[in-house]
């Protein structure tokens, strides 16, 4: 999967509203758009300095919600991390960033008024992965390995061969090219045409 394909431009996203904070604080004297303005421009250097575009290692919802293990305790979030996982968010280690997998959308501050699946949406709304696409995540309650032992035998016979199980693999994804096909089918698996399901074959 190119990255161009499903990169987010950075250069356009503002997550801050002053009129939000303004609403809540109508008496304030502090000149919120100034404030927002500096924190936003802030923002748009801490993007720069990240990856951009599809990131495989992290199709994984389990794997990203891990990352959150990491968040510094002064880092308070309207959401919780198990929401920014399911919406296809990771930490990313730097400062308050958090970063979809797919599109490469990076999000610092918290929406207090939107959950992070609809805050994905209203910024990036051509993600791939918001858009319900097939792009590899993992759900966490996903089961990847099935024995075959519950599969017909004419299945089982066709996959008894190495070269047969690694000929199974020809439309492997391509997000999936961190885990190579010919070490699958030497440990006994083959691919049965979900990305989330691989068998195995008693040999």
């Amino acid at each position: 999967m190119a990255a161009q394909e499903t990169s987010a431009d950075i250069s356009n996203i503002s997550e801050l509203d002053s009129t939000y904070i303004e609403r809540l604080y109508p008496q304030s004297n502090f000149n919120f758009s100034k404030i927002m303005e500096e924190m936003e421009l802030e923002y748009r250097q801490i993007r720069k300095q990240l990856r951009r575009g599809f990131n495989p290692r992290m199709r994984s919802e389990a794997k990203r919600l891990k990352t959150f293990l990491s968040l510094p305790n002064d880092c308070k979030s309207a959401w919780a991390p198990s929401e920014m996982a399911a919406a296809g968010f990771y930490y990313t280690s730097v400062k308050t960033a958090i970063q979809c997998f797919c599109c490469g959308l990076v999000l610092l501050a918290r929406s207090l008024e939107r959950p992070p699946f609809v805050e994905h949406k209203k910024l990036w709304s051509s993600c791939k992965f918001i858009l319900g696409k097939e792009v590899g995540n993992i759900c966490k309650y996903d089961i990847r390995v099935q024995n075959l032992e519950n599969n017909s035998l004419e299945v089982k016979n066709k996959h008894k061969e190495m070269e047969s199980r690694l000929e199974s693999f020809t439309n492997w994804p391509s997000y999936c090219k961190e885990i190579q096909p010919a070490l699958l089918a030497n440990a006994g698996f083959f691919y049965t045409g979900n990305p989330n399901v691989y068998l195995l074959s008693d040999f």
